[in-house]
Order: C-alpha cells, then structure tokens, then sequence
C-alpha cells in the first residue's frame, strides 16, 4: 500500500449551518459525501473541518455539500497546490 500523507480541509462562510458533508477524489467510494466536523465561534458562525489522507503528489478534488440535500458549493478562496 502507498504511504499517505494528511491533509486538513477547512470551510467558513457566513452563514452557513449544520450538517456540512465533504465529497472528492479521496474517498472510498470516490465522491461520497462525509460529514465535516465543526465548532462554533462566539458569533455564531461555524468552522468545518476533516482530515483526509492522500498519496503525495496526487491531485485533490473535492466540493462540499451543504445540508442533506442536493446544493453543492466549492470554496473559490481555496489555492490550488501539490500535496
């Protein structure tokens, strides 16, 4: 098995709630969402957060989903780079 290496995803928005759901290329199977965790801050607004492991130099996709339905979001602010 191929060494991996962990990478932490993080999301904030204003305004955004509970459940927060990760999918990507890193998952088993690819692309199925997994719920983020969180915490609150003082204001009330929330920041997620999941680990993920990933082979290095492999490239990272992945898109959010907000809630339990259909409404996907990707997080535009996010650099792009090699692992």
């Amino acid at each position: 098995m191929a060494s991996t290496v962990p990478v932490l995803i993080t999301y904030r928005k204003a305004g955004t709630q509970p459940p927060l759901y990760l999918a990507g290329t890193f998952s088993e199977p690819r692309w199925h969402p997994i719920e983020m965790e969180y915490t609150t801050e003082q204001g009330g607004e929330h920041t997620f957060q999941k680990e993920v492991h990933v082979r290095p130099r492999d490239t990272l996709q992945y898109k959010f989903r907000v809630g339990d339905g259909d409404w996907w979001v990707l997080d535009e602010d996010s650099p792009t780079g090699t692992v």
